[in-house]
């Protein structure tokens, strides 16, 4: 089987915390130091402050190479052992040997799939910040194929039990079912392999460009 590389791209990363909304003290956006401050495009809802965002803006390196992800603000799980759901793929920390899955350039991250020799190459990605409420956003651009399944999830800093310690996938979108975006929450009670899972699907047309 050939597999073409896929990418992945998120334009934008938004964290907002209502203060109505925490019990634990908020932090002014003053107190969380930004690298990129180019905040005019961001909407922040009503009753919300900005305390977090990542819009991919750093430059490209001599040469003209894209950079790769800033490890201050990202941290990479890697591993083959198929991650609890029959993963094909290898996750590498960006780069392995001559095969970089994680770029960024032109106001984007890209997370790329690769097939090189036997193994299939990715990444998966995780914030250094956490919170424990707030209105979480992205911009994002998926691949389209069977076998792709991008997703975007909000998952436990110390997550030693699942579903136990809670999961709220924001959006998966799997390539053997196009068109069809899948938010999902699971918990001990409410989970899919005891049939109580919690979640809502919709379906939206593919755009191009």
């Amino acid at each position: 089987m050939k597999i073409k590389p896929f990418c992945l791209l998120f334009p934008m990363l938004v964290v907002c915390l209502s203060f109505s909304a925490c019990k634990e003290k908020v932090r002014t956006a003053e107190e969380f130091p930004e690298k990129d401050n180019s905040t005019e495009n961001i909407t922040v809802p009503p009753g919300y402050i900005m305390v977090w965002h990542e819009e991919f803006a750093s430059s490209r390196l001599p040469g003209g190479k894209p950079a790769l992800p800033d490890t201050d603000r990202w941290w990479y799980e890697t591993g083959d052992h198929g991650w609890g759901n029959n993963e094909l793929q290898k996750y590498i920390p960006a780069v392995q040997g001559a095969d970089t899955c994680a770029v960024v350039s032109d106001g984007t991250l890209k997370i790329i799939l690769r097939k090189t020799q036997d193994q299939i190459l990715s990444v998966r990605m995780n914030s250094r910040q956490s919170w424990t409420y707030g209105y979480f956003e992205a911009r994002m651009k998926l691949p389209r194929g069977k076998g792709t399944w991008p997703a975007f999830w909000l998952m436990p800093e110390k997550g030693d039990i699942w579903p136990d310690d809670g999961e709220i996938d924001i959006m998966e979108e799997v390539g053997y079912r196009p068109n069809w975006v899948v938010s999902t929450i699971h918990c001990k009670a409410y989970y899919h392999s005891i049939g109580t899972q919690k979640n809502r699907r919709e379906v939206y047309s593919y755009r191009t460009g």
